[in-house]
C-alpha cells in the first residue's frame, strides 16, 4: 500500500483509498474490458422469448373431503406437487412433442440434421424450456416455455395447458362414462326383453282368441297382488345386485398400489380406512422431508421409513377386507334375487295352478310385460339422469388464459447482465489494485524509506529535468543540498575524515550531479572535500 510492509497489516480506510486514486486508471481499464466483454457476449447469445399459460387446477370434492370439510377450491400444496409432476410427464407432452411436430422443429437447436426422436425431444423440452411455477397459496400453475421462436413457444404453452385439461377431464369422468356404457349395454338387454315378451303376449291374445282385455288393468285378487308385490321387490334387488357386483368388480380390477388413490369418503365410506390413509400421508411427507437432510443409515429416516411401510401394511390389509366385503355383500344380495326368485316362482306356479285355465296365462304374460316395461322405463329414466350429470361441465381445471407470441425476449437479460458486469468488473479491478499495491516494494515517501531500512533520511534531492543547466544560483534549488549539507554535519563526527558512497539502480540517475554540487557547496563554506 502507501506505506511500508512493516504497516500494511493495519491498513487504514485512507490508505484503501489512496490505493483507489493511485490506481483509478487501472481500475477504469478493467472495469472497462469486463463491461465491453459482458455487452459483447450478451450481444451475440441467442434470444429466448418466454410464452406463459395460467390454469386453475381444483381437487375433486369428494377427494377435499378427505381431509377436510371444505369447498373443492382449497389449496393443497402436495396436490400441486403431482400436478406439477404430471404436467412434465410422457403421458403429458408426447402427443404434444407429436402433435406441434416438436422432433422437427427443435433439431436445429440441438445442431441435429434429422428429427430428433420423442425421448430426445421430450428430455430437452423438459430440461431446457418447460418451467411450471406455482403462486404461493394459491391454486393456480403457471405453464412457462421458453423458445428462440416466440410462436413455437407460444404454441407449445397452450398445447400443453389445452392436454393436461383434457386429460383431466379424462380421468375425472373415467368412472362415469364406465357406468354410462354399463347402463346402455342393459338398457339394449331390457328393451330386447321387452320386445320379446310382447311377442309373446300378441302370440297367446291370438292362440287365445282373447280380444278387448285391458293390459294396465288391476285386479282384486291377493294371490295377483301378492305376486305383484313379489315381482317388484325381485326388480329392486335385481337392480341392487347389478350394482353391487359392478362395485365389487370394478374394485377388484385395480390394482393393489393404485387403490390408495381411491380412498375417499364418497367412494369408500370406512373411517378407520380414512384415519390409515391420512397417517400414511403424514408418514410419506415425514420420509420425503428427512430424505434430503439425513443419511440412508440415519436411525429417524430409518425409524420413519419402517413406520410408512408399517401403515402401508395396514392400509392394505384394510383394502383387502374391504374388497372381501364388497364381494359378500354381492353374494348376499344375489342370493336374496335367487331365493326370491325361487319363491316367485313356486308362487307362479300355484297361482297358475288355482287360476282360469285361459285366462291365466295371457294375465301372467301381460303382467310380466308390464313389469319389463316398467325396469325399462327405470333404467331409460336413470340414464337420462346420469347423461346429464357427465354433461355438467367439469370445474376441476380451467384454463385462464392463452399464450400469446412475446414481442421482446425475456433471456438474455441486458440491465441483469450490465448490472453483474459492473459489479464484478468493480470487484474485481479493486482487487486486482490492491493485489498490485500489497506486491508493490518501491518507495513513494520519506516514511516509506525509514519505516523499510530503519535509517534517517539526510536529505531529499528534487527532481529536474536540466540539472546540469543554467539556475545554478537559485536558492529554491539550492536548499535541497543546504538541508543535506546540514544533516551531514550534524550526523558525522567532526574532525575525522567521511567517504560519501552514491550508487543507484542504473546510470543516467544524478548520482555526479548531486556529489558535484555538494561538494561545490562544502567548498563554498571553507569544508575541506
Amino acid at each position: 500500500m502507501a506505506t511500508a510492509h512493516a504497516s500494511k497489516e493495519s491498513a487504514s480506510l485512507a490508505d484503501f483509498l489512496q490505493i483507489l486514486r493511485l490506481r483509478k486508471a487501472l481500475i477504469a481499464l478493467i472495469l472497462a474490458l469486463v463491461v465491453i466483454t459482458a455487452l459483447a457476449v450478451t450481444a451475440f447469445l441467442p434470444r429466448w422469448y418466454l410464452a406463459t399459460t395460467k390454469v386453475r387446477v381444483e381437487k375433486p370434492e369428494g377427494e377435499v373431503k378427505l381431509f377436510q370439510a371444505q369447498s373443492s377450491n382449497s389449496y393443497d400444496p402436495y396436490f400441486l406437487q403431482d400436478q406439477f409432476k404430471i404436467m412434465q410427464s410422457e403421458k403429458i407432452l408426447y402427443p404434444v412433442i407429436e402433435r406441434l411436430g416438436l422432433g422437427a422443429k427443435l433439431a436445429p437447436l440441438l445442431g441435429a440434421t434429422t428429427v430428433l426422436p420423442p425421448p430426445i425431444a421430450y428430455r430437452f423440452l423438459v430440461d431446457k424450456m418447460l418451467r411450471i411455477e406455482s403462486q404461493r397459496s394459491s391454486s393456480l400453475i403457471e405453464i412457462n416455455v421458453f423458445g428462440q421462436d416466440p410462436q413455437l413457444a407460444a404454441d407449445i404453452a397452450n398445447e400443453i395447458a389445452r392436454t393436461y385439461s383434457s386429460d383431466r377431464i379424462a380421468l375425472a369422468t373415467a368412472d362415469q362414462r364406465e357406468g354410462l356404457a354399463h347402463l346402455r349395454q342393459e338398457l339394449v338387454l331390457q328393451e330386447q326383453v321387452v320386445s320379446r315378451q310382447r311377442d309373446a303376449v300378441e302370440k297367446l291374445r291370438k292362440d287365445l282368441n282373447i280380444s278387448g282385455v285391458d293390459l294396465n288393468a288391476r285386479y282384486s285378487d291377493m294371490e295377483i297382488e301378492t305376486l305383484r308385490q313379489m315381482q317388484n321387490t325381485l326388480i329392486a334387488l335385481s337392480v341392487d345386485a347389478i350394482g353391487r357386483k359392478t362395485r365389487w368388480e370394478r374394485f377388484k380390477s385395480i390394482a393393489t398400489e393404485d387403490r390408495v388413490g381411491l380412498v375417499n369418503s364418497e367412494l369408500i365410506p370406512d373411517q378407520n380406512i380414512l384415519n390409515l390413509l391420512q397417517a400414511y400421508l403424514v408418514a410419506d411427507q415425514k420420509v420425503t422431508q428427512l430424505k434430503p437432510r439425513l443419511g440412508e443409515a440415519h436411525p429417524d429416516l430409518i425409524s420413519a421409513v419402517d413406520n410408512r411401510a408399517k401403515i402401508k401394511e395396514q392400509l392394505d390389509g384394510q383394502l383387502r377386507g374391504y374388497e372381501s366385503a364388497l364381494e359378500i355383500a354381492y353374494k348376499e344380495a344375489d342370493a336374496r334375487v335367487a331365493e326370491l326368485k325361487n319363491q316367485l316362482a313356486q308362487a307362479k306356479v300355484a297361482q297358475i295352478l288355482s287360476a282360469r285355465d285361459r285366462m291365466r296365462p295371457f294375465e301372467e304374460a301381460a303382467q310380466k310385460l308390464d313389469d319389463e316395461t316398467r325396469l325399462l322405463t327405470t333404467l331409460k329414466l336413470t340414464l337420462r339422469q346420469r347423461e346429464i350429470d357427465f354433461q355438467v361441465p367439469k370445474k376441476t381445471i380451467e384454463i385462464l388464459n392463452t399464450a400469446e407470441p412475446a414481442r421482446f425476449p425475456s433471456r438474455p437479460n441486458w440491465v441483469l447482465n450490465v448490472t453483474f458486469a459492473f459489479l464484478f468488473g468493480g470487484v474485481f479491478a479493486v482487487g486486482v489494485a490492491v493485489l498490485l499495491e500489497y506486491f508493490d516494494t518501491s518507495f513513494r515517501s520519506v516514511t516509506d524509506v525509514e519505516t523499510r531500512l530503519r535509517l534517517p533520511v539526510l536529505g531529499v534531492i528534487p527532481f529536474s529535468r536540466d540539472p546540469m543547466g543554467g539556475g545554478g544560483n537559485d536558492p529554491a534549488e539550492i536548499e535541497p543540498y543546504r538541508v543535506l549539507h546540514t544533516n551531514l554535519n550534524l550526523t558525522l563526527k567532526p574532525g575525522q575524515p567521511h567517504a560519501l558512497v552514491i550508487f543507484s539502480a542504473g546510470p543516467g540517475e544524478g548520482k555526479s550531479t548531486t556529489l558535484h554540487r555538494l561538494a561545490s557547496l562544502m567548498a563554498a563554506e571553507g569544508e575541506r572535500v
